[in-house]
């Protein structure tokens, strides 16, 4: 009998187990997110966004239901990540999955929204597979709609869902003015691709055209032309406005022979100095580089070098959301800039670097601090503390070349625009993304002594095992005998 009541206890406390389970199942997801960034959880902008809706949003998914296996995991994230969206507010968020293989009126909605058949190439069993489906989405709202053709990964969807829902809900898109460098225009395509989900873009000559009152933001890259002194007026008449000013710009050119050259004041630099902010005539050493490469007539080789510096977290102003969750940004051949009280560093470089003056030798090989030189963070990007203008001592980093390179330049680049032209809410989801987070450098001393452990310390625990264990053996045999 004593087993019998035994045996029930055992099986209800299985039942009631059971029990919770399926309640915890049915009321809430019991998911803990442990990532740094908050990756896989949806951030209290995106939640604000879809509480406030006034209407119903319609999100469609026009996906095969035979993806390859590799797209199969972000359709997986996918479909997670909307499911937030709908927990949040099922009656204003409605989303819904189509698969438009073999069903004309799907595929003729999907048509209307633009969404083309992609062809995907898998290696299956040794052969090349070559299949065909849909894999994108539309965001509707009334009679307004938002497209992306193709989702390529969930890392920025976030950031995309709820730009897209601020635009076709709002009125009003905000407008960015983009002057650069005529010479190479088609060396931006990438950026902006990324700024046209947000903004509208208007192209602009600044000694010819005027600046539309629209404008919120005027963004300069790459100016190596002479500024006519009414294209000054008309930028401080902008300023004057309480709009912003965001520029990025080159100090040194770099020759084909690896020298730098100084280039000439475009008179820009008169408005940036009157707002406590002034691009030195240097270029910056760091021993916390990036890696670059280079063409000789032996081939290609891969380098430390350290005139592309590499940021780590540690060196972006924490106190501005729209940069503060970057975690690494290359500036290829950056300068310094001299700040006053006037002004607030963005982003240094790290306390072990140098900025040079003497541009006579860029080459990758041997290239070092000079020994008896100071050494300090310096600063690489800046903003005003009087007005509405933001810096950058380098127009290269977030270009097409480098954005393939190092995707957190493009983040920066887009987030210090997001932090001058509207609230810099959106701007603090652009860089919740699976981010790399380099290993920090430490003293090679440092180094040595956790080699050196690292060796004695696994033989020195070993040995001591085996003494005890040798020890309980002598005494177990000690009492046996006795």
């Amino acid at each position: 009998m004593k087993n019998f009541f035994k045996s029930i206890g055992i099986i209800n406390i299985i039942i009631i187990i059971i029990l919770v389970n399926v309640l915890l199942a049915l009321s809430i997801s019991p998911r803990i997110d442990l990532t740094k960034n908050k990756i896989h959880s949806l951030s209290p902008v995106s939640k604000k966004i879809v509480k406030d809706l006034d209407d119903v949003v319609n999100i469609k998914v026009f996906v095969s239901n035979d993806l390859p296996n590799d797209i199969k995991p972000i359709k997986n994230n996918l479909v997670s990540l909307l499911g937030e969206y709908e927990k949040l507010n099922k009656r204003k968020i409605k989303i819904s999955f189509l698969d438009p293989t073999n069903n004309s009126e799907i595929e003729a909605e999907i048509e209307k929204f633009g969404i083309q058949k992609l062809q995907f190439s898998t290696i299956n069993n040794d052969k090349l597979e070559v299949s065909n489906g849909y894999f994108g989405l539309a965001i509707l709202y009334g009679n307004k709609k938002d497209v992306l053709p193709v989702i390529k990964d969930v890392q920025n969807l976030e950031y995309y869902i709820n730009s897209a829902i601020k635009r076709i809900t709002t009125t009003k898109i905000p407008t960015v003015a983009l002057f650069e460098n005529s010479n190479n225009p088609s060396e931006l395509n990438y950026f902006k691709q990324f700024l046209n989900n947000s903004y509208k873009i208007d192209n602009i000559n600044l000694n010819t055209d005027e600046i539309s009152d629209e404008v919120e933001t005027l963004i300069i890259v790459d100016n190596k032309n002479k500024l006519e002194e009414k294209t000054i007026v008309k930028i401080k008449k902008l300023i004057e406005k309480n709009k912003s000013l965001l520029v990025f710009v080159n100090k040194v050119d770099i020759e084909p022979n690896m020298t730098g050259k100084l280039l000439p004041n475009t008179g820009i630099e008169q408005i940036l100095k009157e707002n406590g902010m002034e691009i030195e005539d240097t270029l910056i050493l760091d021993k916390n580089a990036a890696i670059a490469n280079f063409q000789t007539n032996g081939g290609t080789f891969s380098v430390e070098y350290p005139y592309w510096i590499k940021i780590v977290p540690e060196n972006f102003n924490k106190n501005v959301p729209a940069i503060a969750g970057i975690s690494s940004v290359t500036f290829p051949w950056v300068s310094s800039i001299k700040i006053n009280e006037n002004a607030t560093a963005l982003v240094k470089s790290s306390k072990d670097s140098f900025a040079n003056q003497d541009l006579t030798n860029l080459l990758p090989t041997n290239q070092q601090i000079p020994i008896g030189y100071e050494k300090k963070p310096l600063v690489v990007a800046a903003m005003s503390n009087k007005s509405k203008i933001g810096v950058v001592a380098d127009s290269d980093f977030f270009k097409d070349q480098f954005f393939m390179q190092n995707k957190q330049n493009m983040i920066l680049a887009l987030s210090l625009v997001d932090n001058f032209s509207q609230d810099d809410s959106l701007a603090s989801i652009r860089s919740k993304t699976i981010t790399s987070n380099p290993i920090k450098q430490i003293d090679n001393n440092l180094k040595n002594i956790f080699k050196w452990v690292n060796i004695i310390l696994p033989i020195f625990i070993l040995t001591m095992i085996g003494l005890i264990f040798n020890l309980i053996r002598k005494n177990r045999n000690k009492h046996i005998n006795e």
